[in-house]
């Protein structure tokens, strides 16, 4: 099937955005949720915009259709638009009934992120302009509304005035940014970043739809669970608050007689007053050789399972289930994580999109009761990136006859698992370990990374090319134009280089899931848009897009994620970086009743 796509998707161009044909706005709103587009319960307040840097501007408060008309109208001659986290703008669009898949934003607050890159600093407006010496907003309606006063309360001279502030100063921040874009050689990751605004943007209005007697089910069995195995503790360290570390302390390293946990340098771990610690994360570093020991590991450890699981997730999916409708929100985030990759922010309830429970997909299911939950996995995909970067012989054979690397793993560090199915499940957290420097843990696990790193010793030369240019540059450049910074790296007395493992990781982690999937998601979106489908996307979670499939719309589900995952990205990447990425990628498609199925 043919698919409908916008050029700037199929045939990528960063000059668009030297183009004099843009328009820079900013809408105020009502301020529930912070002005959040999904609550159905705020409205435009104001609007303002400017064309081409056109000073003068038009200010327009409580609009009326015929302003609303006009302004839609330069929205639709604009080569592309201007605003600081676009995003928020663009769900605003979305509400006044602009197709978003025509839309090509620039964001500044995403320009100043790829600047940056993984150098922390605030990317609010205002930050990005002190940064630069470009002035400050109006501080009297900022504090206003810091302080949660609603826009339609404001006295309107001033909001008109904050909001002509706001789109002079996004004005001249844009081309500050557009100049050090181009001069950085950024402009192409950065347009990569913004094709994805307007999908995200759009993705966000669905959000993923619980299944209430299933939630309900769990929830009310977990808590029964956390409930005894908290009766269980409580017997078994005789009525101890678990919640005082003084007494935690004194029952582990006291009268159970564990040895107190050491840190990488050999220092005893303690808290920041310097006593023994019995914090959850060093009661997961005890070694136990008693029964008694074990027995204690082992409650412990179901205990804070339960409990997080109950905390973070069940009880905010069952309260969703009540109040909302069992529709859960999340925001997704491109502007966060240090290696470019999506994390995501719940909404009304709180749940993160992107560490959802392995064990609670199976809690989400299609809205309609005939439709189907579909998901496409890039499978093995950071592997692949790091066999493409290393140009690995080992590893392209490896992928072409699909060895299986998990069972691989398995075989070495648990030989004695008879069951092997669980033995590979459990190999998975250590498969790809080597290719971010793991080479710490059992003499069975250091072992498995000693001969992975021997096998594809391809990956292995890379990588220390690069921890040896970091070294010495205090940064790394990789094939898209994207900067890394490292400038704590450091070398020991016994050439270990203290912070290695985020030099290893970043390239791969950054091409894979802030490249790959990202490029995939944008076309699987744009197809589905141009078929006119009823399916819809609910979510993309690293290396996965997650679907709602209308039940005639199975095949046209596949063969959207099949080339989507598979072709796209490298025919992206060759059109705009020139990358010949020479290892083929694999989806892995499936539809059930839940996600997961």
């Amino acid at each position: 099937m043919d698919f409908n796509i916008p050029e700037f998707v199929t045939n990528p161009n960063p000059d668009i955005f030297k183009s004099d044909n843009y328009l820079v706005f900013d809408f105020e709103t009502t301020n529930l949720d912070k002005g959040d587009p999904l609550n159905e319960n705020n409205s435009i307040i104001l609007i303002a915009w400017q064309r081409n840097g056109d000073e003068r501007g038009v200010f327009v408060r409580h609009p009326e259709p015929i302003h609303i008309e006009d302004f839609l109208n330069e929205v639709e001659r604009a080569d592309f638009i201007v605003a600081h986290n676009a995003k928020f703008e663009l769900g605003w669009l979305k509400r006044l009934g602009v197709r978003l898949e025509k839309t090509l934003p620039f964001c500044t607050q995403l320009a100043e992120y790829v600047l940056r890159s993984n150098r922390r600093g605030k990317l609010s407006l205002e930050e990005c302009l002190r940064r630069r010496r470009l002035g400050g907003k109006e501080s009297i309606i900022s504090a206003m509304m810091g302080a949660g006063i609603c826009p339609s309360e404001m006295p309107e001279n001033w909001l008109i005035k904050y909001a002509k502030m706001d789109v002079e100063q996004t004005h001249k921040l844009f081309e500050h940014q557009r100049r050090e874009l181009f001069k950085n050689s950024l402009q192409r990751v950065f347009y990569t970043k913004c094709i994805q605004i307007p999908v995200i943007a759009d993705i966000e209005f669905n959000g993923m739809c619980l299944d209430t007697s299933k939630v309900k089910e769990v929830y009310k069995q977990s808590v029964s669970d956390l409930r005894s195995v908290e009766r269980e503790l409580d017997e078994f360290t005789g009525g101890l608050n678990p919640r005082s570390n003084k007494q935690m302390a004194e029952f582990i390293y006291d009268e159970l007689k564990f040895a107190m946990p050491k840190d990488h340098s050999g220092n005893i771990i303690t808290t920041p007053k310097g006593e023994r610690s019995a914090s959850s994360v060093v009661i997961s570093l005890l070694k136990p050789k008693s029964s008694k020991q074990k027995r204690f590991i082992q409650l412990k450890q179901k205990q804070v399972k339960l409990n997080a699981q109950v905390t973070k997730s069940l009880e905010k999916f069952n309260e969703c289930c009540e109040k909302g409708g069992g529709i859960l929100h999340a925001a997704i985030n491109q502007a966060v994580t240090a290696t470019g990759r999506y994390s995501s922010t719940g909404k009304t309830y709180k749940c993160q999109f992107q560490n959802v429970d392995r064990g609670f997909k199976r809690l989400f299911r299609a809205r309609e009761p005939s439709w189907l939950v579909g998901e496409a996995d890039e499978a093995q995909l950071e592997f692949r990136v790091a066999v493409w970067y290393g140009q690995d012989d080992q590893g392209l054979r490896d992928i072409q006859r699909n060895f299986d690397v998990h069972s691989f793993t398995a075989d070495i560090i648990y030989p004695r698992e008879r069951d092997r199915a669980i033995a590979r499940q459990n190999a998975k957290a250590h498969t790809f370990k080597p290719l971010y420097g793991g080479t710490s843990g059992t003499p069975s696990e250091r072992r498995y990374y000693r001969t992975f790193t021997e096998k594809y010793g391809g990956i292995t030369r890379e990588q220390d090319k690069w921890v040896d240019h970091a070294v010495i540059n205090k940064e790394l450049t990789l094939p898209t134009g994207m900067k890394f910074y490292f400038p704590s790296l450091k070398v020991t007395h016994t050439g270990y280089v203290e912070g290695n493992t985020s030099v290893r990781n970043y390239p791969v982690q950054y091409l894979a899931t802030a490249e790959i999937v990202p490029t995939a998601l944008v076309h699987a979106w744009h197809c589905l848009k141009s078929a006119n489908a009823e399916s819809f996307i609910t979510n993309t979670i690293h290396d996965s897009i997650i679907c709602e499939v209308h039940p005639n719309e199975r095949n046209l589900f596949m063969d959207v994620m099949s080339e989507s995952l598979q072709d796209f990205p490298v025919k992206y990447m060759k059109k705009l970086y020139g990358i010949d990425f020479n290892i083929p990628l694999k989806a892995e498609i499936k539809t059930g009743t839940h996600w997961g199925s």
